[in-house]
């Protein structure tokens, strides 16, 4: 939980055009853009930008202290076992293109809160 609090001070810092939830890690000419786990990872790894998805992932994962299952509903939208969606997204039926950094936000805020990883 310490590390989501600090993943969500870092992330309500960031520019929303800096936020794309289909993105790990994307390099553009305007700056970099990222998801959750990609500025997870570019925020309190060793920095590396040239990590594949799979390290970001997995680093993003062990770094708030998930599962793998929780880690794939929250990066990714999907789940393992069943069809999940993030609270938001149920009440707004959005695709998972259309998460913003402040939905983002408030989802980690949320699973901070209920300790909730569904």
């Amino acid at each position: 939980i310490t590390n989501m609090k600090k993943l969500i001070d870092q992330l309500e810092r960031l520019p929303d055009e800096k936020f794309h939830m289909m993105e790990y890690v994307e390099h553009r000419d305007c700056g970099t853009v990222a998801c959750i786990a990609g500025w997870c990872y570019l925020l309190n790894s060793d920095g590396s930008r040239d990590a594949n998805d799979n390290k970001v992932f997995n680093f993003a994962r062990d770094f708030l202290g998930l599962s793998d299952n929780s880690a794939v509903r929250l990066f990714t939208g999907n789940s393992f076992d069943s069809p999940w969606h993030w609270s938001k997204l149920e009440v707004e039926n959005l695709a998972f293109d259309q998460v913003t950094r402040s939905m983002a936000i408030a989802e980690l805020k949320r699973l901070v809160e209920t300790h909730d990883e569904r």
